[in-house]
C-alpha cells in the first residue's frame, strides 16, 4: 500500500516536470537565504554564557544560522556540535565522534535524578549526546547496552533503548 502511494506521488511530480522546466527564475539573485553562516557574536546571550562556561578554552570553527527556524548550528575547533534554539537553549549537543561529553556538561544539563541514574548504573562515562525532546532528554552513549536513554523532564526513566 504504501509503495502504490509513493508510486502514485512520483509519477504526479514526473508529469509536472515538463511545465517546472519551463518556469523561469526570478531575475536579480539566487533567491531568499534560508541559512548561513554568522559571526560567534550572533549567538543568544544564554547560549554565550553556555560557551563560556563549560567551553571557555574552545574556538567556533563554524557557525550556520537556520533563518526559517532562528536556531544556530554550532561546530567548536574540538569537533563538538551543539544546535541552540532562538533564545539559547540548547536543542542537542553531541561529542566529537568516538569521544565523550565532559562529566561537567553532562551534570549542568540533566536533572540530578536522570545524572544520578548514569552515575548508579555506570554509564556517567559513557554519554556522547543529550538531545532534548518536548518531553524530556534523550541520552546517547557509547555503548552497545543500552544504546539510548530516555529521560522526562523530571529525570525519570521514560524509555531505555538496547
Amino acid at each position: 500500500m504504501k509503495l502504490t502511494i509513493k508510486a502514485l506521488i512520483a509519477a504526479g511530480i514526473l508529469s509536472l516536470m515538463p511545465a517546472l522546466a519551463d518556469a523561469q527564475l526570478p531575475q536579480g539573485g539566487p533567491g531568499i537565504a534560508v541559512a548561513g553562516s554568522v559571526n560567534p557574536s550572533e549567538l543568544p546571550q544564554r547560549a554565550q554564557e553556555f560557551l563560556r562556561k563549560y567551553y571557555p578554552q574552545q574556538q567556533c570553527a563554524s557557525l550556520v544560522k537556520d533563518f526559517t527556524d532562528n536556531e544556530y548550528e554550532l561546530r567548536m575547533t574540538d569537533g563538538t556540535e551543539i544546535s541552540f534554539t532562538a533564545d539559547g537553549r540548547i536543542d542537542d549537543i553531541e561529542a566529537p565522534r568516538g569521544q565523550i561529553l565532559p562529566l561537567e556538561v553532562v551534570k549542568g544539563l540533566l536533572p540530578e535524578k536522570s545524572f544520578k541514574h548514569l552515575n548508579d548504573n555506570g554509564y556517567l562515562g559513557m554519554v556522547n549526546e543529550i538531545d532534548y525532546k518536548a518531553n524530556g532528554y534523550k541520552v546517547s552513549l557509547k555503548t552497545n547496552a543500552p544504546d539510548d536513554i530516555t529521560y522526562s523532564l523530571t529525570g525519570d526513566i521514560i524509555e531505555i533503548d538496547y
